[in-house]
């Protein structure tokens, strides 16, 4: 019976260690630049022209993230992570007020699940690649350092599923440091300019894009 209670016990301590090993967990935190990657169909306009018709061409704006950390490596070569946390995205445009040309912020947080396949190219370096589902929380647009809150406007776009990719480097069993980006499948709007007759100018079709430097810290 001893020697029973005593195998199960170092069986236990060697289980917990080998899997120990796999894990891994921290926080990171990341900041970069978002925007939103705009597309446009059949005319070019000029930018002057785009401000006054109320469609701007898109600036990018500081962008930062805060999320949790937790990847298992399946084997030697790839493993999986997940990174639950807050980041901000957004866009600046250009927009007339009273005869002024001035930039508008606007600012949108989102609560992130990236959802990542890890490739180990080596003991240092690591590829990742996955989707990433975002959800609205709020919305501002920010001029002059006025704010509005304009989350209204976004009650059909508050959903957000992206496609995540990145590479980071691993110092030591603590610290990695990496860049990420990701582009936006669904839209987070859509305009179009008409002409006298109603037909479609041009198109515009505008989703969420950011890239980031992060580092991060494990257990």
């Amino acid at each position: 019976m001893k020697k029973l209670a005593l195998f199960t016990i170092i069986s236990f301590c060697l289980f917990t260690n080998l899997y120990a090993q796999k894990l891994r967990f921290g926080i990171q935190g990341s900041g970069g630049m978002a925007t939103a990657a705009t597309t446009n169909r059949e005319k070019e306009f000029s930018e002057i022209e785009t401000v006054y018709l109320g469609i701007s061409e898109i600036y990018p704006v500081f962008s930062y993230g805060f999320n949790i950390y937790a990847g298992y490596a399946i084997n030697e070569d790839w493993g999986v992570a997940i990174e639950p946390g807050f980041i901000r995205k957004g866009f600046a445009k250009k927009v007339d007020i009273n005869n002024n040309i001035e930039k508008l912020q606007t600012r949108l947080n989102y609560f992130q699940i990236p959802i990542l396949a890890e490739v180990f190219f080596s003991e240092n370096i690591t590829l990742t690649l996955g989707p990433e589902l975002s959800y609205l929380l709020d919305a501002k647009e920010v001029i002059e350092k006025q704010s509005t809150d304009v989350l209204k406007q976004y009650n059909k776009n508050k959903l957000d599923v992206a496609l995540q990719v990145g590479l980071y480097y691993t110092f030591n069993k603590h610290f990695d440091i990496g860049i990420k980006s990701g582009v936006s499948a669904t839209r987070l709007g859509k305009f179009a300019i008409l002409n006298s007759e109603n037909e479609v100018v041009v198109e515009y079709d505008r989703r969420n894009a950011y890239g980031h430097v992060f580092l991060r810290v494990k257990l």
